[in-house]
């Protein structure tokens, strides 16, 4: 950050609404003469990808201390999101499911997503794999498609499959 091209009457700034750590822990800036004080605000608390029981954010939904519930979409399934997130909405915070090393569970959060009212954001680790044929998503300038099809919308490409399928065990 350029510190000499910002006005130091209106502060560096708050980045809360991107996910991303707050600048207004930063101490006082000096640039030259001038000093540029970091805008007040609140940084938002992401937290939940690491729980096994989702009863464990009961007492962070009691006290509001949690702004983000990132419980595993691989984990808890539809199910447990939907309840993650209506919990959540009662005390107006949303949710990002947790995902990580999961194409499907990637999938999987775009369609919850469309569900859900406090929805903030899915999580997608660069994957991919040229039997999932994946038609009718499309990512563009941080936004997710999903397609107007049943269920998932997805298949296996069955010709890539069989090319590429390996006997591990044979229980002849």
């Amino acid at each position: 950050m350029d510190l000499a091209s910002l006005d130091p009457e209106a502060g560096v700034g708050c980045l809360h609404d991107t996910g991303r750590v707050s600048r207004a822990a930063l101490p006082d800036q000096r640039v030259g003469g001038t000093s540029y004080r970091p805008a007040p605000c609140r940084s938002q608390v992401a937290d939940g990808e690491t729980q096994s029981d989702l009863d464990v954010f009961k007492p962070f939904l009691k006290a509001k201390a949690i702004d983000i519930y990132q419980a595993d979409m691989n984990r808890f399934g539809f199910e447990g999101i939907l309840t993650e997130a209506a919990w959540a909405k009662d005390v107006g915070a949303v949710v990002a499911p947790h995902n990580w090393w999961s194409l499907v569970g990637y999938y999987m959060q775009l369609h919850v997503g469309r569900a859900l009212s406090n929805f903030y954001r899915a999580e997608h680790d660069p994957l991919s794999t040229d039997m999932l044929v994946a038609e009718g998503y499309d990512r563009k300038d941080g936004r997710s498609s999903v397609p107007a099809a049943p269920g998932f919308g997805l298949s296996i490409d069955e010709k890539k499959f069989a090319s590429d399928v390996k006997v591990r065990f044979d229980l002849k």
